[in-house]
């Protein structure tokens, strides 16, 4: 027969320092805990502070994240048009090698296909420059978040 009256458990040895919770940013990732973390991932560490300032400065950068998408998926088929449209108002090469007279409807056409085309690169630039904002406000909102942590602790 077995008995537990005599058993004494083992003492359990905490640190005594307390966890780390803060947010480290590093280029594109982040680092909680010790572990490397994307965007997404921080912004869902943050939203279980369930502090309103936080939580509409997570929000912001989302949205930021969705215009920069949209921006950048735009200036694919803008440039592609641009392109094509450019490129079918070419004038003809005629038969001794020599290109004919354009039109002034051709010269309208590739006028409008360049047009499209620099729409393209300044989505991309709109999509580059939101993609560099958001990264300032994740990293304001890293600050943030850090210091209501340390206001937090004991």
């Amino acid at each position: 027969r077995d008995t537990f009256a005599n058993y004494v458990a083992p003492p359990v040895f905490r640190d005594s320092k307390p966890q780390d919770l803060t947010i480290q940013p590093s280029g594109k990732y982040y680092y909680y805990k010790e572990l490397r973390i994307t965007e997404v991932d921080m912004h869902a560490v943050v939203k279980r502070l369930k502090d309103p300032q936080l939580n509409i400065l997570v929000k912001s950068t989302e949205n930021m994240k969705f215009v920069q998408d949209v921006a950048f998926i735009a200036s694919i088929p803008v440039f592609i048009t641009g392109a094509y449209v450019y490129q079918k108002n070419q004038p003809f090469r005629g038969r001794r090698g020599r290109f004919q007279i354009t039109s002034s409807q051709q010269q309208l056409g590739q006028r409008r296909g360049a047009i499209l085309m620099v729409a393209a690169l300044v989505l991309d630039a709109v999509s580059i420059s939101f993609m560099l904002d958001r990264r300032r406000h994740n990293h304001l909102l890293v600050k943030e978040y850090n210091r209501k942590i340390a206001l937090a602790e004991p």
